[in-house]
């Protein structure tokens, strides 16, 4: 979502970064940054300008998502960065934070002028997301090992927050949403669907179907819940109180 209301939509492939209106459909930029990208973030700077961010072979993309053009050079990696979030710290500084096979790294700054804080010790993390609890604490939410766990970490102190929740696949897709008040994570893999209490890691015991999951918070306090199968590409939604 941009300043004017504005909606874009971003993904990447083995040429580089796409781009497409997200009211129309248009297509807007294809292959943008000659790069294969693996995944990619959008947020708000601590200025309020809309970013992109994408983790490439040849290093970290920062874009304008207006019209897809570059901000900077790709900055240099230590690894290669496979997932990638952005998260706003209480008191307004914003952060980038990028997983690799050797750890998860926060970058200070709209564009990553500095490392803030220590490394935190995570091998192989393959998709990160993050998580504002009801005080506005951001947390990172991470799979970790080839997606064997799901690790939550404080963005403010990279301390890890409880134990590391399991799971069972080794491509593991993870999601998010408020339902009653609480954080909720939802876990997919092996075509099952699970949930789990975000900040105590305890699970709840309705399941869905799918290998793949997306959620959104509503304003009266529940969730909508998509699950997509692998086999068939079917998708069903389901209302979460």
């Amino acid at each position: 979502m941009l300043a004017d209301g504005r909606v874009r939509v971003a993904a990447g492939d083995e040429d580089g970064l796409c781009l497409w209106d997200g009211t129309s459909g248009r297509l807007l930029a294809d292959a943008v940054g000659k790069d294969r990208i693996h995944q990619v973030a959008g947020g708000l700077t601590s200025s309020g300008r809309a970013l992109l961010v994408g983790t490439g072979v040849n290093g970290l993309h920062l874009w304008n998502p207006v019209a897809a053009e570059p901000l900077a050079p790709p900055l240099e990696h230590v690894g290669d960065a496979v997932a990638v979030t952005l998260a706003t710290l209480r008191g307004g500084p914003s952060l980038i934070v990028t997983g690799d096979y050797e750890g998860v790294r926060r970058w200070q700054g709209d564009l990553c002028e500095t490392p803030f804080g220590a490394e935190i010790d995570a091998p192989h993390v393959d998709m990160l997301t993050t998580v504002y609890t009801e005080d506005g604490r951001p947390l990172i939410v991470g799979v970790v090992e080839e997606g064997e766990v799901v690790c939550r970490w404080d963005a403010e102190t990279g301390e890890e927050i409880g134990q590391p929740i399991p799971t069972d696949g080794e491509f593991v897709r993870i999601a998010t949403a408020t339902v009653s008040g609480r954080v909720r994570l939802f876990t997919a893999d092996h075509d099952v669907v699970r949930q789990w209490d975000l900040l105590s890691g305890e699970p709840v015991a309705e399941t869905f179907t799918g290998s793949f999951v997306s959620a959104v918070s509503l304003p009266d306090g529940s969730a909508l819940l998509a699950a997509g199968t692998k086999e068939g590409g079917k998708v069903t939604t389901h209302r979460l109180v």
